[in-house]
């Protein structure tokens, strides 16, 4: 919960009468970006976003009707209320499905990699 407070993060659940279907995540961190010169950028960060196995690929029907697109569409959304810069966000360089998924939501590579070598992405807000 500390470092829920301390990054300013919020957590929304998405449920349907069957069940949890995923949650998704957004913390308003104070991270002074770009380092250590240039000019300053507000960034937001989707530290978690998931889908539980079994509504993965669901709900059957148009693509942009599954909910890992909703619960992506929603975190944008509350992102550009923060007026927010940049939109950022790590994902496991093999989750195949989640880089497409980013990448829709036009989602671009940083060059480097993480200490756990994820894969850092980025949006532009504006």
């Amino acid at each position: 919960m500390f470092s829920m407070a301390r990054y300013r993060t919020k957590v929304w659940l998405y449920y349907t009468s069957t069940g949890l279907v995923g949650f998704g995540s957004l913390s308003k961190p104070k991270w002074p970006w770009p380092l250590p010169d240039g000019k300053p950028t507000k960034v937001s960060y989707i530290p978690q976003m998931a889908i539980s196995s079994r509504f993965q690929g669901k709900p059957k029907g148009a693509k942009d009707s599954k909910f890992s697109r909703q619960i992506m569409r929603d975190l944008i959304a509350q992102a550009s209320q923060h007026d927010t810069d940049m939109l950022c966000l790590h994902v496991h360089v093999d989750n195949e499905n989640a880089i497409a998924l980013y990448r829709e939501f036009e989602f671009h590579e940083f060059r480097e990699r993480d200490e756990l070598g994820n894969m850092k992405m980025f949006r532009f807000m504006r």
